[in-house]
């Protein structure tokens, strides 16, 4: 960042700061969004994993021409719809998360633009201030100038 000249005082530095933690604050949220997705998709995964090898152990008992014991059959067809309804759940939990983190994404993005704005001002604020600055020491410059003894030029 290019350095500020010497006097030059932002008028609207509180809001300034104010921006900068807005957008850090809709990207922490934007971020803890992310990772509770993460969570809630591995979990699905881990769910998936579980129920291909019940279906696997189902189909495996099954094909082994033996007759099924109905009180595995129970307690295996209890097992997968837990699982289905965990299953269920969890997808309904991404939906969820997917649209907090659309709406997040949303207020990150616009606390960004604002931020940008203020940026945008600030920087034109100090250009006004070096013009005024120079604008100043032309004066000086053609103070001194006209005040110089003045001599035979010869």
């Amino acid at each position: 960042m290019k350095r500020e000249p010497r006097g030059f005082r932002y008028e609207l530095e509180a809001v300034q700061r104010t921006r900068e933690w807005e957008l850090e604050a809709a990207r922490m949220e934007l971020a803890n969004a992310a990772e509770a997705m993460k969570r809630a998709r591995d979990h699905l995964d881990a769910l998936q994993v579980r129920f291909a090898a019940a279906r696997h152990e189902w189909s495996r008992r099954a094909s082994d021409g033996h007759a099924l014991d109905l009180q595995w059959q129970r307690i295996a067809a209890a097992y997968l719809a837990e699982l289905v309804r965990e299953a269920h759940e969890v997808r309904e939990e991404l939906a969820r998360l997917t649209e907090l983190r659309d709406r997040l994404s949303d207020r990150a993005r616009e606390a960004h633009a604002a931020l940008a704005a203020i940026e945008k001002h600030r920087a034109l604020a100090v250009e006004a201030h070096e013009a005024a600055d120079r604008r100043a020491g032309y004066g000086i410059a053609d103070e001194m100038w006209l005040q110089r003894p003045q001599g035979d030029a010869a």
